[in-house]
């Protein structure tokens, strides 16, 4: 994205070259500006723990806007090089992107180093530019690259608003009024919304099965963002020809005894489960299955551990040990457990795979098939599922309320920027994935819980703008603003810059056709 974006970043040190009168105040300059202010206003009240930079983000990205509108214009005979620039830039982007999608290795690819969603989002800017400013043929290969860009990166919300954005460019060529367009669009994200999969686990790939017995999910990739490393890391995956399920060998970063690969899972009162898995010992290691968590001041912990080739097992807690068995499988052992969990109420337990429960190792060891399924037998191995909009209904929806419960408790300065601190600390409200999350992925209840109430008007009046002063570039916005009802991307780098390009071309009166070099 450097290259599509560094247009953007020229103006800030163009600016003492450029005609002073371009940057003579107007109405939108000062609303800006006082959007600018309001908008860091509660850092006053948190210094310690409230980016101040954003502010002056907002602030450059403006005058970066004033600056190419001014330039632009003098370097017409540049733009086509700039057009090139992005296509070549969109060519690699996708070629490596599919490269690491469909070889597993998604965190790696060059796009995706960051945020995928951030990625996707800067993308359907880019997109808008393409679809305002350029007219013939080539756009649609442009366009194409864009898509299958946000489809690989996995964004939901993206996904959502580059359908919105066509759907809007298109519709609006058939001379169909605003009212009439708000309505199709609408009848378009319920739509879309009901039928795209889940949002950056990416869904050509990842959905494996929506109706899995086993409770863990995504049990045959490690690496996704459901399992937490903690001190862990994956070393290697493989595929053993003589077993039916993945193999992938885990390392300890740290000599902890309880250093696993863990993902997070619900047990209910008085309910009785069967963990399993297949385990290879490396080495002297001594590798297991290692489950904890703490309710009304209860801890509740199941260990399972191989020592020797002989399978050894411990339930503390309100609790107790059914069974267990073992048998050789390959190089390894298939083992399980059964266990019944007694407490009073449901209990969050992080469940993980140990490769060496010994403190002060580090050794490694291999695991696969890993399961926990409800009852007393252990059940033939079933590969977790994803649900159909799993981002939002299983872990959103809880960050939203914590949000807005912070929201209620300080309306008007709002808590700063530690919602991370606040939901692990004071939300009612846990998510079983991902729960220490950096921001509640809504852009308007996170505004809201950080700056409060002024936050909010800050981002109405930056609407307002958009919608006064720059009615041709309405689709963008709408299609901007709902993508951030699903996420906190507005004022990422990469989508204010592009933004500031594209407002820059709109004034510039820069109209660019594809078909001719």
């Amino acid at each position: 994205m450097t290259l599509v974006v560094l247009p953007a970043y020229l103006p800030v040190a163009l600016i003492p070259f450029i005609r002073i009168k371009s940057f003579i105040p107007t109405w939108a300059d000062g609303i800006f500006l006082f959007v600018c202010l309001l908008y860091i206003w509660p850092a006053l009240f948190f210094p310690a723990s409230f980016d101040f930079s954003l502010g002056l983000e907002l602030l450059i990205a403006w005058l970066s806007y004033k600056g190419l509108k001014a330039i632009f214009p003098k370097m017409k005979s540049l733009l086509p090089y700039w057009r090139a620039g992005i296509s070549f830039a969109l060519l690699v982007l996708t070629l490596f992107n599919t490269y690491a999608v469909f070889t597993r290795q998604v965190p790696r690819a060059v796009g995706l180093a960051a945020d995928p969603n951030l990625l996707s989002h800067s993308l359907v800017v880019l997109a808008a530019i393409l679809l305002i400013f350029f007219k013939s043929h080539g756009l649609y290969l442009q366009l194409l690259l864009i898509f299958l860009n946000i489809l690989l990166a996995g964004s939901r919300a993206a996904i959502l608003g580059f359908f919105c954005l066509l759907a809007l460019y298109f519709l609006s060529k058939l001379g169909l009024n605003r009212r009439t367009l708000i309505w199709l669009l609408t009848a378009l994200v319920v739509v879309l919304g009901l039928s795209l999969s889940p949002g950056r686990l990416g869904w050509l790939r990842f959905v494996i099965s929506h109706d899995s017995a086993n409770l863990l999910k995504a049990t045959e990739y490690p690496e996704n963002r459901l399992w937490q490393q903690t001190g862990i890391s994956v070393l290697e995956q493989r595929q053993d020809p003589n077993l039916p399920y993945k193999l992938y060998t885990l390392g300890k970063q740290s000599p902890e005894s309880y250093m696993r690969l863990q993902q997070a899972v619900l047990l209910e009162p008085l309910q009785t489960y069967t963990l399993s898995a297949w385990i290879r010992p490396i080495n002297s290691s001594k590798p297991g299955l290692l489950g904890w968590g703490e309710v009304e001041g209860e801890t509740f912990q199941v260990m399972a551990k191989l020592e020797s080739g002989e399978l050894q097992a411990d339930v503390q807690g309100p609790g107790e040990l059914l069974s267990m068995g073992q048998v050789s499988k390959g190089s390894g052992y298939e083992v399980w457990i059964s266990f019944r969990y007694e407490g009073r109420r449901a209990l969050i337990w992080n469940l993980g795979a140990a490769p060496d429960l010994q403190a002060g190792q580090t050794e490694i060891a291999e695991f696969g098939a890993l399961q926990l399924v409800k009852g007393d037998q252990a059940l033939p191995y079933q590969a977790g599922g994803l649900d159909a909009g799993f981002g939002t209904l299983a872990a959103r929806t809880q960050y939203w309320r914590a949000a807005w419960q912070g929201f209620l408790a300080k309306p008007w300065v709002g808590w700063g920027q530690n919602f991370s601190h606040y939901y692990e600390q004071y939300s009612l409200n846990h998510s079983l994935y991902n729960d220490k999350p950096s921001h509640s992925h809504n852009l308007y209840l996170q505004v809201l819980f950080e700056r409060g109430m002024p936050g909010l008007i800050s981002i109405l009046l930056l609407a307002f703008i958009a919608f006064r002063y720059e009615q041709p570039l309405w689709p963008l916005w709408f299609s901007l603003l709902l993508m951030n009802g699903f996420d906190y991307t507005l004022f990422y780098t990469g989508t204010m810059y592009s933004l500031a390009v594209l407002l820059a071309f709109k004034h510039a009166r820069v109209q660019l056709d594809l078909g001719t070099s």
